[in-house]
């Protein structure tokens, strides 16, 4: 396994949300960590606000609550929303799977389910890997 730290605008050689590019060449759009391993490569950032992914499982807190859902709060720079029937009220805490994101980012949430106990703290993205540990641990 190797690593290594690129800057925005270093050229690397996979394709992701984290890249951009210019002709046939792919460059990092962010500050972040590359691994390359024997069968693929990862570009994590090291800073910055959480970015949504199709499939995700995500904690957020209700904003505000509209007709047919509600906004969400994902600690992300883009807006989400939470389709459902059930009513929540402003300052719920829920756990919910990302179900779409599209093209300007704008996400729909689903599978929800409203958290009770517990404390909300603020976890880097980055952080988060070493947080669950290896195996889940």
């Amino acid at each position: 396994m190797n690593k290594k730290i690129v800057l925005p605008g270093d050229k690397v050689e996979l394709r992701n949300s984290y890249t951009y590019s210019k002709g046939k060449e792919n460059y990092s759009s962010v500050y972040g960590l590359l691994t390359k391993t024997e069968d693929r490569q990862k570009l994590v950032p090291l800073e910055g606000k959480y970015i949504p992914i199709e499939g995700d499982l995500i904690v957020g807190i209700i904003e505000d609550v509209k007709f047919g859902g509600a906004v969400v709060d994902i600690n992300s720079p883009y807006s989400a929303f939470l389709v459902t029937r059930r009513e929540y009220k402003q300052g719920s805490i829920i756990f919910a799977k990302v179900f779409e994101v599209d093209e300007v980012k704008s996400t729909k949430l689903g599978d929800e389910r409203e958290l009770y106990q517990g404390e909300v703290i603020d976890i880097s993205p980055v952080r988060i890997p070493r947080v669950i540990g290896k195996k889940n641990s």
